[in-house]
């Protein structure tokens, strides 16, 4: 556990490299490994939150910030960046943000943009602000100050590739404009970027908040105002539709199935599934006893047998969730040593071979004595 905790702590020290470089995305990328191996990291957490709040994603940094004071209660600076959320200040800035965006959806872009301007002079380390005044004026056809304000926003993330994308649009424009201006050509061509900035708007238009801020999802209203896709909207949807209705109804059978019975025998069962190569009817089991199970030598015996599941199905990353899960909560378990084996053979064989030797190493340190510490596991860690 040492180990995967201090692999955990070099990736949250990349994460900080890359803020200090103004590389947020990046950062969020090593935050999320740090997490992966050690959830419980409050420092990790609160950087994740700080992250989130420069990228306006306000929900998520209010659940990251939330998150550190359950691992860590006392002396936590995420008790203040939650004040932060709270305070009258912030409110008042979500309102004007709110207001600038109805403006911006009713194509008043010029009234938008100065109250994004005011957003701007208050909170200048909020990148979203910069985007949508960079797309504003666009749609307003002033293509070298809509560069100059995405550029901006990429000094706050040099690697947004959401602001990368805009910039290449951006540029696309201009070198139109340029060539029209010369050949005195007067045809016109379709700008992607207003669609873009529509989609922008759909992700960062948001309620007032108690808790956190909640996304307000206009979708539909802005489909049939712009009819952007119409028939592929309405397609879309209706798969969506039929896609969540399906899984619950899957859900709703699982608990229907395991409400009548305990741990042991859904466990049981879910073995006999596993004994037969019956993957897919022994994972309802496995999962639902990982998930919602009362028996701590069940509940981490089925997460083992999850992870081997899903392996064996070649769902890989589920695979790999609940292979991580039990080897961070269940070192002292039956098959701590099967899991840091599995996991290790099965990262090697991803060509991931750095961390399946950390995994690897992880066993010969910790099982010395583990039959699985092969001649296979020597030869991965000595080469």
């Amino acid at each position: 556990m040492d180990k995967v905790i201090e692999i955990s702590g070099i990736y949250y020290n990349n994460a900080l490299k890359f803020i200090h470089e103004n590389n947020i995305s990046k950062a969020v990328v090593y935050i999320k490994k740090s997490l992966k191996l050690y959830s419980k990291d409050f420092e990790a957490l609160n950087l994740m939150g700080i992250c989130q709040y420069i990228l306006c994603d306000f929900d998520k940094a209010y659940f990251y910030w939330n998150k550190s004071i359950e691992c860590n209660d006392e002396d936590n600076r995420a008790k203040e960046y939650i004040k932060i959320l709270k305070s009258r200040k912030f409110s008042r800035i979500i309102g004007l943000y709110n207001e600038a965006l109805e403006e911006i959806k009713n194509s008043q872009y010029k009234e938008g943009i100065e109250k994004l301007d005011h957003i701007i002079d208050e909170e200048k380390n909020f990148l979203e602000p910069y985007i949508i005044i960079g797309l504003c004026y666009y749609m307003l056809g002033k293509y070298n100050i809509s560069k100059k304000y995405i550029e901006d926003a990429l000094k706050i993330d040099k690697k947004n590739e959401k602001c990368l994308l805009y910039l290449r649009e951006i540029n696309d424009k201009r070198n139109v404009k340029i060539i029209k201006y010369k050949s005195n050509k007067t045809s016109k061509v379709v700008a992607s970027i207003s669609t873009l900035l529509l989609i922008t708007l759909s992700g960062v238009l948001y309620k007032n908040h108690s808790s956190y801020i909640k996304v307000k999802n206009n979708l539909a209203e802005y489909q049939q105002k712009y009819n952007i896709n119409n028939v592929q909207f309405k397609l879309i949807k209706n798969k969506y539709n039929q896609l969540n209705s399906q899984i619950q109804k899957n859900q709703q059978k699982i608990k229907e199935k395991f409400n009548v019975k305990n741990d042991n025998e859904i466990f049981n069962e879910s073995i006999l599934h596993y004994k037969d190569k019956n993957f897919k009817l022994a994972l309802d089991g496995f999962t639902y006893v990982s998930d919602k199970g009362l028996d701590e030598d069940l509940v981490a015996e089925s997460t083992y047998f999850s992870a081997v599941c899903y392996e064996k199905l070649l769902e890989l990353n589920k695979s790999e969730k609940f292979y991580c899960k039990y080897i961070n909560k269940y070192k002292n378990k039956n098959y701590y040593d099967d899991a840091l084996y599995n996991y290790g053979i099965m990262l090697y064989r991803q060509g991931k071979k750095d961390k399946a030797k950390d995994i690897l190493y992880l066993l010969q340190k910790e099982v010395s004595n583990s039959i699985f510490i092969n001649k296979t596991v020597k030869m991965i860690l000595n080469n």
